[in-house]
C-alpha cells in the first residue's frame, strides 16, 4: 500500500509565496572526541522554510538544543523536519504531533548506554504512529527525517521521502534512502531480462510514499544503527522533498559549502530559480561543525 503525494490544485486560490530563515546561535560542545584548534568542537546551524506555490505550510520542523551550551554537553542537538501531506485533513495536526513527539523523546531519551540509542529513535517513532494512527485514522500523514548530535557522533532516523545529506571532505553523501514507489519499481526490472529504468521511471506512481508517520504500520524505516563519529568541517543538511526534488545534488553540494545561513538562503535562491508553477514548500535544516 502507498499514499500518492497531492499536486497543487490549479482551482485553489494561490497565496504570496513567503520564507523565513533563521540563523540560530553558535554553540560549543567541550567534550567532543574532535577538537579544534582552541581545543573544542562547535556547531552552528540554520534552518528556513518556505510556501512555495502552495496555499499553505505543509512542513514543520524544529531545533533543540542550539544555544545552551550546558544541554548541549548533557542532552546534545535535535533536529527534525516533517513533510506534512498535502490535501488530506489532519495533516498539519499530524505534522505537528510528530514532531512534538520527536521532541519529548529527545527530552527523555536515555544516553547512559549509547548502543541503545538508536533502537530507542525506531522505538519512539512506531509509538508516535499508532499514537498519530489512533487519533486521526487515514486522515493525514507525514514524512520525518531527524538527526541527533551528541558527543560527538551522529544518530539519524528517516520515513518518507525527505531526506538527510552528509557533507564531508568535498563528498556530498545521502544518508537515507527515499520510501518511494519507484524503489519497488526497480526491484520489479531487476527480476527481468532485460532491465530497462526509463519503464519504472516513467511509471505515473513512482513518486508515491510507501511509508510515512500515519500509516496502519510502519514496514521499513532508515536510520544508523552504528553512531557515526562526527568531526570538524562535517556539514548536515535535513530537507523536505521541496527541496530535494527540485534542484540538483551539485546546487545542494555548493549550498552546503557556506555558512548555515547562508547555506540555507542559496538554497532558497536555488528552489526559486526554477519558477516552478507546481513548487512545494521547502524547507531546510543546515548544521556545520567549525
Amino acid at each position: 500500500m502507498f499514499f500518492k503525494k497531492k499536486r497543487i490544485n490549479v482551482n485553489e486560490v494561490k497565496t504570496t509565496a513567503k520564507s523565513t530563515t533563521r540563523e540560530l546561535p553558535a554553540f560549543t560542545v567541550v567534550n567532543g572526541n574532535k577538537r579544534n584548534s582552541s581545543g573544542m568542537i562547535s556547531y552552528q546551524a540554520a534552518g528556513l522554510q518556505g510556501i512555495g506555490a502552495r496555499e499553505r505550510q505543509e512542513d514543520s520542523f524544529a531545533l533543540v538544543n542550539t544555544a545552551d551550551v550546558t544541554k548541549i554537553i548533557e542532552k546534545g542537538l535535535l533536529a527534525v523536519v516533517c513533510d506534512g501531506m498535502g490535501g488530506l485533513r489532519d495533516g498539519k495536526l499530524i505534522r505537528e504531533a510528530a514532531v512534538n513527539g520527536f521532541v519529548a523523546c529527545f527530552d527523555s531519551l536515555n544516553r547512559d548506554e549509547k548502543e541503545q540509542i538508536p533502537g530507542q529513535l525506531t522505538e519512539t517513532c512506531r509509538m508516535i504512529n499508532e499514537d498519530i494512527r489512533a487519533a486521526h485514522g487515514s486522515a493525514g500523514g507525514t514524512t520525518a527525517v531527524l538527526v541527533l548530535a551528541y558527543d560527538s557522533e551522529l544518530y539519524w532516523l528517516a520515513v518518507g521521502d525527505s531526506l538527510i545529506f552528509l557533507k564531508r571532505g568535498g563528498s556530498l553523501i545521502k544518508l537515507n534512502k527515499e520510501h518511494v514507489y519507484l524503489n519497488d519499481l526497480y526491484l520489479k526490472e531487476l527480476g527481468r531480462k532485460n532491465i530497462d529504468k526509463r519503464e519504472a521511471e516513467s511509471d505515473e506512481q513512482k513518486d508515491s510514499l510507501t511509508e510515512y508517520i500515519g500509516k496502519a504500520e510502519i514496514g521499513e524505516m532508515d536510520y544508523n544503527k552504528r553512531a557515526m563519529p562526527l568531526g570538524i568541517g562535517d556539514v548536515i543538511l535535513l530537507c523536505s522533498d521541496g527541496v530535494s526534488s527540485y534542484i540538483s545534488e551539485q546546487e545542494i553540494s555548493r549550498a552546503m559549502d557556506l555558512p548555515p545561513r547562508e547555506a540555507c538562503a542559496q538554497l532558497e535562491a536555488a528552489v526559486r530559480s526554477k519558477n516552478n508553477p507546481a513548487q512545494d514548500n521547502y524547507t531546510c535544516i543546515v548544521i556545520s561543525c567549525v
